[in-house]
């Protein structure tokens, strides 16, 4: 099943099955940093965006954004990380999001 996003910060929604979440800044500059969130993709991959995140990434690790792409429907994420690698960036919410959490020891 494949969650939408919320972005808050751009008032930007993405749903697909009626379940929102927070996302990432959907216009992250270079240097911010992201924390991998995504369940599984069981959708085909046109992009190979999902494939690349299921086989290079590990759920709740801290990435740093490169750039962002955002075409049509589609936001796209590239990683310092994994270059010239693409991932959706509603697989993704920002990391100050966690720092919050373990710092003030509740979800925002």
């Amino acid at each position: 099943m494949e969650w939408g996003c919320l972005d808050t910060e751009n008032a930007g929604m993405i749903s697909t099955s009626g379940k929102e979440k927070k996302c990432m800044n959907l216009n992250a500059v270079p240097g911010d940093k992201v924390r991998f969130v995504a369940p599984p993709h069981h959708q085909h991959d046109l992009f190979k965006a999902g494939e690349n995140a299921e086989r290079l990434l590990k759920k709740g690790q801290v990435y740093t954004v490169k750039v962002t792409h955002s075409y049509d429907f589609f936001t796209f994420v590239e990683l310092k990380e994994f270059s010239n690698k693409l991932f959706y960036a509603t697989d993704f919410e920002d990391a100050f999001e966690l720092l919050k959490e373990l710092r003030f020891g509740f979800n925002i």
